[in-house]
């Protein structure tokens, strides 16, 4: 570690395609129900570097403690166990002693949980366009076109976007976060663009000039943090799957004590059918009037400036090839 008398900040450097170098404010985050399940979730830990770096130490201690350095903790083998796993044959008081020196690591160091579940199967009820906007779509309205497609395939980004935003939120004004996610292949490419989006302000995105550049996608082995949000992502996962059928669904075990890291309840979202119209009010009426537009140019109907197009009347469509098609009267 090196101390910055320019700027007078702490930087951790690490060897990673070359040397890269940090910033003193840093989010660990991973993700967990990418793969086709109700409910999908972005989740982990933002704070000051050096509360990480002391995080990462004595998580070294707890895997040393268990035998499991080499192996290091990942929550799908953990609780699901192949027989030929080294936690397969432990006893469940092994198991909950491990679980319980692990988040008391994490809540004994001032770092914050940050996180955002989506309830997938609301999300693809959406319209292709709305999915779009909510996953990093621009459209431009004069155009007529989408100049960045956003992923509507992926309810992923939208909650990967909201914790970005918490973790800046987080971050001191005049200073700058760092996001660091475990190392994937389906979403990191996709991630990494939206994240350009993000910080040339192509994505409107609050308090932008806090991101860091570069986010970096790095090994959960070489970087314990990592585990520690992946810890976060799978409990949070457990409970989002809860809370989307009983939104009266409270804490409970291992999660009940993660979320005493909670900063406040806002830092923790869970975007239900509910919410997904508040987050669309804006852009629902700005893309049914754009259509409404269209169908106007399309029938090459022309009316004073004084008219509202709600006094139209659609009685024909005029097709890409020009051949006139009547309609039946179509109020727009």
């Amino acid at each position: 570690m090196r101390y910055d008398f320019c700027s007078r900040r702490l930087h951790d450097e690490y060897a990673v395609s070359g040397k890269w170098t940090f910033g003193v404010y840093k989010s660990f985050i991973d993700e967990s129900g990418i793969e086709g399940l109700p409910t999908c979730v972005v989740a982990g830990y933002v704070g000051i570097s050096t509360q990480f770096d002391r995080l990462a130490l004595e998580w070294e201690k707890v895997l040393c403690k268990y035998d499991m350095l080499d192996e290091g903790f990942h929550s799908k083998e953990f609780y699901h166990p192949s027989q030929s796993s080294k936690v397969f044959g432990w006893s469940s008081t092994k198991r909950e002693d491990f679980i319980d020196d692990l988040v008391d690591v994490i809540n004994d160091r001032k770092v914050w949980l940050i996180g955002c579940g989506i309830d997938c199967i609301a999300f693809e009820c959406l319209t292709e366009d709305e999915k779009r906007h909510l996953t990093g779509g621009v459209f431009d309205g004069k155009r007529g076109k989408w100049i960045l497609s956003g992923k509507p395939t992926a309810p992923y980004m939208l909650a990967l976007r909201s914790t970005l935003e918490n973790a800046v939120h987080h971050t001191p004004r005049r200073d700058q976060c760092f996001p660091v996610m475990d190392r994937q292949e389906q979403y990191e490419g996709y991630a990494r663009e939206m994240y350009d989006w993000m910080l040339d302000g192509r994505m409107l995105v609050k308090n932008k000039e806090r991101l860091g550049d570069p986010i970096s996608f790095l090994s959960r082995k070489k970087f314990l943090q990592l585990q520690a949000a992946d810890l976060a992502a799978y409990h949070t996962f457990q409970f989002a799957l809860e809370r989307r059928v009983n939104r009266y669904s409270k804490p409970t075990g291992v999660f009940k004590r993660l979320v005493t890291r909670l900063s406040s309840m806002k830092d923790l979202k869970f975007v239900t059918a509910a919410d997904l119209p508040k987050l669309l009010a804006q852009f629902r009426p700005f893309i049914e009037h754009w259509e409404t537009e269209r169908l106007l140019r399309a029938t090459r109907l022309h009316w004073p400036s004084g008219h509202k197009t709600s006094d139209c009347t659609i009685i024909g469509i005029v097709d890409e090839g020009g051949n006139y098609h009547q309609v039946e009267g179509q109020d727009i």
